[in-house]
């Protein structure tokens, strides 16, 4: 169908969308991507993660796991939106509810509207995606994975490298990794989507309230495309919400 807010007036966006073909199957997707050294990389990681347990990985078949990894994606959320004193809008009324009907009523599709998939090490989660499929394309919607002794193994990435060999086994034509910039993103995808914005102003305040937002999704833009101060500015977030959650006891 015919977008309907198509006619709005936009201009070029700050961030863009993020994807690549599987078409050849998952070894000409590496050949394509340094495959040799990042496999041995993470071969290297997953060694590494079965010292600790039995190392699973895959995309979840079950209901009950389903749950299980929705629920463990948005515990990391919580946690994770808390450290940078930002509001959980996972958290509002109706939102898990929402994405549990999505997951439920995927079960028999063979183009889910979601669909989980999880890493877990001696029967433990510790990363998870989740991800829709529409014609044969893959649309990443979220990927987290738990902050503890496993993280320097890089359980994320292990778990988006599996994957995505599963979708090459799976026939999938494209596996999209969404919109806004991300270093790991930029190792996988060479297809850059441009992207437009659209705002209507009702008011003269509604106005610079635009100019505001823009100013500051630009500044957000160029401070994530540099490591050092993208870092420097998610650890001032969380000093922040540390000290204001203290100052509120």
């Amino acid at each position: 169908m015919a977008q309907p807010l198509a006619a709005l007036s936009r201009s070029p966006s700050h961030t863009e969308g993020y994807s690549f073909a599987l078409a050849g199957g998952f070894a000409a997707v590496l050949q394509k991507r340094n495959g040799g050294s990042r496999q041995r990389k993470i071969q290297s990681k997953e060694r590494k993660m079965r010292e600790a347990g039995v190392l699973e990985y895959g995309t979840v078949r079950s209901l009950e796991r389903g749950n299980a990894a929705l629920d463990f994606f948005f515990e990391q959320k919580a946690l994770r939106l808390a450290e940078q004193g930002q509001l959980n809008s996972f958290g509002a009324p109706g939102v898990t509810d929402f994405f549990r009907d999505l997951l439920d009523r995927s079960r028999h599709m063979s183009e889910p509207l979601l669909e989980m998939a999880e890493l877990r090490v001696g029967g433990k989660i510790c990363a998870v995606i989740g991800s829709a499929i529409h014609r044969k394309r893959v649309n990443v919607y979220f990927m987290t994975f738990a902050r503890d002794e496993l993280a320097p193994q890089s359980p994320g990435q292990v778990l988006t490298f599996r994957q995505i060999a599963e979708c090459c086994e799976r026939g999938m034509a494209a596996y999209d990794l969404g919109v806004g910039f991300e270093d790991f993103k930029t190792h996988w995808c060479d297809v850059i989507h441009e992207l437009d914005d659209a705002y209507v102003p009702l008011t003269s305040r509604g106005k610079a309230a635009i100019a505001a937002i823009q100013l500051g999704r630009a500044a957000t833009d160029q401070l994530r495309r540099n490591p050092f101060l993208w870092q420097r500015l998610k650890w001032l977030r969380a000093y922040l919400a540390r000290h204001a959650v203290a100052g509120n006891r």
